[in-house]
């Protein structure tokens, strides 16, 4: 798990960074939107790693999880410094918090947990853990999609 959490760590913020600025630069927010679904229906695919037998490439999908969701994160900041007004932006990034870590460190474990005990006990708990990644991807994605429509395509160059 260490190595995983230290590549992903790194990886992340590199890829979310740079994905987010040349999205912007290419044709502003609409695309940088865009982009969020994409690696939101990744972070989908790569929810699905407990469920796979090989503990290689459960560890690749895991990988691939956490890297897209953290880049998910990043990108999210970023399009949030651009998009919203200076007077909103720290209330927007405090609710982010909040949230994030209501639902990531409370909600979604309990749900883990409950999903587990409905299956049928702690045999069930791969299911139930994909099950929860994978809805909160979905989720994710939709409303990544559905968001586009709040924004136009910028024409701006790319040279600046």
């Amino acid at each position: 798990m260490a190595p995983l959490l230290l590549c992903s760590g790194v990886i992340s913020p590199f890829l979310g960074g740079i994905a987010a600025d040349w999205c912007h630069r290419r044709a502003g927010p609409r695309l940088t939107v865009t982009a969020l679904g994409v690696f939101a229906l990744v972070t989908l695919a790569m929810s699905l790693f407990p469920l796979v037998s090989s503990i290689m490439l459960a560890s690749a999908m895991l990988l691939c999880f956490i890297t897209f969701g953290l880049a998910v994160s990043t990108m999210t900041m970023a399009l949030s410094i651009v998009v919203i007004p200076n007077e909103l932006r720290g209330l927007c990034i405090g609710l982010y918090t909040m949230f994030g870590a209501i639902f990531g460190l409370g909600v979604a474990p309990l749900m883990v947990s409950s999903l587990t005990q409905f299956l049928g006990g702690g045999v069930m708990i791969a299911p139930s853990l994909a099950t929860v990644n994978a809805v909160t991807a979905l989720l994710g994605a939709v409303a990544f999609f559905h968001a586009r429509r709040l924004f136009t395509y910028s024409t701006r160059e790319t040279s600046q």
